[in-house]
């Protein structure tokens, strides 16, 4: 099994968001046992948590924008070091549902804050994993296609903001479930 996947479960296709929070308020059934939860002071990758656990409540709602420029190069993160999750690492933008905010609302205010920039986006799926902190993390990804360049993106959070080829994120240390999240081989 790809190390990758450990611990997630991932949705496909056009849900409605309904289906989605029906269906959202079990995260892995079917496993035996739960490991104890990692403390709030150890910050290990998200596929780092153990992957044995029972029915976890989704307590973390997060967007995530895979936007694309004409050349095929993604635009790509690097948090900061004050992160709370993997500080220094590379990541798609996005971040938390604000309370009553749909996904897709939350997409597009996250890639305006951290970027500048606005696109038109596209619902690609929902993964759901458990969190460093023991809960459950919902994972709204978006996909979308730009003609900003470079010059174009304001870093509105994080250390960097860059598009970079596929080349260049396999040079990067990415975040725990960026392979999951961007479809990466």
């Amino acid at each position: 099994m790809d190390p990758h996947l450990d611990g997630v479960r991932v949705g496909a296709g056009r849900r409605s968001r309904d289906h989605e929070e029906a269906q959202g308020s079990g995260l892995l059934a079917g496993h035996a046992g739960i490991e104890p939860p990692v403390p709030n002071s150890v910050k290990l990758p998200v596929s780092q948590v153990p992957p044995r656990v029972a029915r976890v409540e989704i307590t973390h709602k997060i967007a995530i924008v895979v936007l694309t420029d004409g050349g095929g190069r993604v635009l790509m993160q690097e948090r900061g070091h004050d992160a709370y999750v993997e500080p220094g690492r590379w990541t798609p933008p996005g971040g938390h549902l604000e309370p009553g905010e749909d996904a897709v609302t939350a997409a597009h205010r996250e890639l305006l804050e951290e970027t500048g920039l606005t696109a038109d986006l596209e619902f690609d799926r929902v993964v759901e994993q458990v969190g460093a902190d023991g809960a459950g993390v919902r994972f709204h990804v978006f996909t979308g296609r730009t003609d900003a360049r470079q010059e174009d993106v304001v870093l509105g959070e994080g250390l960097a903001m860059r598009f970079l080829s596929p080349d260049e994120i396999a040079t990067k240390e990415l975040v725990g479930n960026a392979h999951l999240l961007m479809r990466l081989g």
